[in-house]
């Protein structure tokens, strides 16, 4: 498949006050690198974290009742299934234990995953082109443009996917084995010993 070119224009005319344009080789260069170190940030899994934010990387947890909440964790692209599968075990054991119980039931779970797939033939590219940009001279307008630009390019087909987890089941607290068991019934403080060591290693250094 055809490789296919954007571009932004960097060889821009003064603007009408005589004054550089904003979008001088030097500002578009320094944004793109900021843009690249964002996309390199944060190249492990997500680690056992509250969230920042709704929905962001981390588990939350929300009271239903007295002794219920629902508990959701959110991995990134890094982050396996099985893990954040364990971060809801123990976050649910700890808030067991905080509460005053002793064992708890996990109800109504489910997991899901996002796919996205990627491409590995794109990247920056610098060349001449033609591109549209919009101008203003007393009316406001609109009209094509040479220069020399610097954007992305991509094409051919998909290289690979990366993946993303998100976990969520309602917790139900008991002191001691309840008489009805209708979901799966753990012990809070077992899951917390068997957990450790892979949910919180750097807590045992």
């Amino acid at each position: 498949m055809r490789n296919l070119s954007l571009s932004l224009p960097i060889s821009m005319a003064p603007t009408s006050n005589g004054h550089e344009s904003m979008f001088s080789p030097v500002k578009l260069l320094l944004i793109f690198s900021l843009l690249l170190l964002g996309a390199c940030a944060g190249t492990g899994p997500t680690p056992y974290q509250p969230a920042e934010r709704p929905g962001g990387f981390g588990y939350s947890e929300t009271k239903v009742s007295e002794d219920s909440y629902r508990i959701t964790v959110t991995g990134n692209s890094l982050t396996t299934r099985d893990r954040i599968e364990d971060y809801l075990l123990f976050r649910a054991a700890e808030l067991t234990l905080m509460e005053g119980y002793d064992h708890f039931l996990l109800l109504d779970r489910q997991t899901d995953s996002d796919t996205v797939r990627y491409y590995e033939n794109w990247g920056p590219a610098w060349g001449p082109g033609w591109a549209w940009r919009p101008y203003w001279g007393g009316y406001y307008g609109g009209g094509s443009h040479y220069g020399t630009g610097l954007g992305m390019t991509f094409g051919g087909g998909p290289s690979g996917q990366q993946t993303r987890y998100q976990t969520t089941a309602l917790v139900q607290m008991h002191m001691g084995r309840p008489p009805v068991v209708l979901g799966a019934l753990y012990e809070a403080q077992r899951v917390i010993d068997e957990l450790a060591l892979r949910v919180r290693p750097n807590s045992l250094e």
